[in-house]
């Protein structure tokens, strides 16, 4: 059973910054992240690939207007300029992986990528380690983070 049930924003954020500043957690903290960022690069890699999966149409554009013609060469083109950049970055990832996660990580991350990674935090905590961790958007429920 969870102890905090109950508890307001303010007595979890002091568990939260007790929890944080443990020798225990400081000294797990780091095995901890390291998963973490592991599991996020394999997750957001195995979404890019899947996408990449997917063919670009060839098919000739049929249309009378030449502008809507154009727009669709264009549109191709640069999927296919953004799906070069995709494979580069996740060869990259790969090859940092090993020895680098949180860098491959960085590579990695876009907009909302931290609520991916505070899920990974407060899952490994939970099962791993016996934590509660309460994420910054839990504790911080009137904040947008991106």
């Amino acid at each position: 059973m969870n102890e905090q049930i109950g508890k307001s924003i303010e007595e979890l954020r002091a568990y939260n910054k007790s929890l944080e500043r443990s020798p225990e957690y400081q000294r797990i903290l780091p095995e901890v992240m390291w998963e973490v960022n592991t599991q996020f690069v394999k997750e957001i890699i195995a979404q890019e690939e899947r996408w990449l999966s997917y063919k670009v149409e060839e098919e000739p554009i049929e249309d009378d207007d030449p502008i809507i013609v154009e727009f669709f060469k264009t549109l191709r083109a640069d999927l296919k300029a953004q799906d070069e950049l995709r494979k580069k970055r996740i060869e990259e990832a790969k090859e940092l992986l090993p020895t680098d996660p949180a860098r491959a990580a960085e590579l990695l991350s876009k907009l909302g990528s931290c609520h991916t990674l505070w899920a990974l935090q407060k899952r490994i905590l939970k099962e791993k380690y016996g934590i509660t961790w309460y994420t910054p958007a839990e504790l911080n429920p009137d904040v947008k983070f991106d």
